[in-house]
Formats: structure tokens, sequence, C-alpha cells
């Protein structure tokens, strides 16, 4: 495996990634751009998707089935933000039905990822449109922020940098 693609020198797909397609833990919905994902996405959204689950489950039960289409209204992106910060975003459409109502789910949680970015001098916007269009690129993006923003800060093992413990985290969560 050359680690980018999931491509053996070959060409051929990797066994393991190829059997996350119809693995027991991703569910396609309708409109889920997942199944034109390379391997190296699908990987990346599959842990991402575990990830926010493992915070979403503990404290809301509820959970991401498919993280390129469950985001889109806005309520399971403000509930995984509350779990993340330990304190609520603000009013919300619990049960939105129309597209303005969505848009404006997805602002109040995304002003503070956009903010939390500009105060890192990162200069990356992200948009309502970006998830409701279901721009998985866009969403990884986003997950690896929150990611970095609430649990790399919060990495601290022995003498190690938060990289390392970050790859740590990672092989235990694996196994």
């Amino acid at each position: 495996l050359d680690g980018r693609d999931g491509m053996d020198s070959g060409g051929a797909a990797s066994p393991l990634l190829a059997g996350m397609r119809q693995g027991p833990g991703m569910k396609i919905k309708k409109g889920s751009t997942l199944p034109q994902l390379k391997d190296w996405e699908l990987s990346q959204a599959k842990t991402f998707t575990r990830w926010a689950n493992s915070y979403l489950k503990r404290q809301q039960q509820v959970e991401i089935e498919d993280l390129s289409v469950d985001l889109d209204d806005g309520v399971l992106l403000i509930q995984l933000m509350e779990c993340l910060r330990g304190s609520a975003l603000g009013k919300y459409f619990k049960n939105p039905k129309m597209k303005p109502h969505f848009i404006d789910n997805l602002n109040l949680s995304l002003n503070e990822i956009n903010a939390f970015l500009k105060a890192k001098g990162i200069r990356l916007f992200y948009s309502a449109e970006n998830v409701m269009n279901h721009e998985i690129k866009h969403i990884l993006g986003m997950m690896w922020i929150l990611v970095s923003q609430f649990n790399l800060a919060a990495v601290t093992e022995e003498d190690m940098s938060a990289k390392e413990a970050l790859l740590l985290w990672c092989h235990k969560k694996v196994k």
C-alpha cells in the first residue's frame, strides 16, 4: 500500500479498505457521497464518525450514521459542539424542516469553528452550504478542526508532543 489511496503497487484496492465499503459500521443514506470516496477519504470518514459518536452516544444518546449527510440540518453538529464544549451553543431548531432553519442551525456551530480558525491565523472558512451540499472534503476538514481544537489541546501523555499523543490515542482506539 502506498498509504495515500488504499491501492497497492499494482493498482488493486486494499482488501482491508475495500471491506470497509460493505462493513456493518457504515450506513449509506440517500444523497450520500460516501460511495464515490477514495479509500483514504472513506477511512477518514469512518474515523471521524467514530470519534464524534464517542461523544454523542455518551452525552446525547444519538449518533451519526453517514457523515456526508447526517450533519446537513445542523442538529447533530450542534449537539456534538455542545458535548465538546460542555455548554450550550444557544437556541436552535431541534426539528428543522426548511432550508433556512438548516442554515441557521449550521451557522450556529460553524461560527465558532470559523472563529477558532481566525484566531489561529488560518485563512479558511466553512459555510452552511459546504455541509448542506455534502462536500465531504470540507466536512472531513471541519471534523479535523474539531479534533484538533478539542482533543489535541487536551492530550497529554508524559513527554509526548500532541502529534505523538494523537498517534497513541489512534492506536488505542483502533485496537
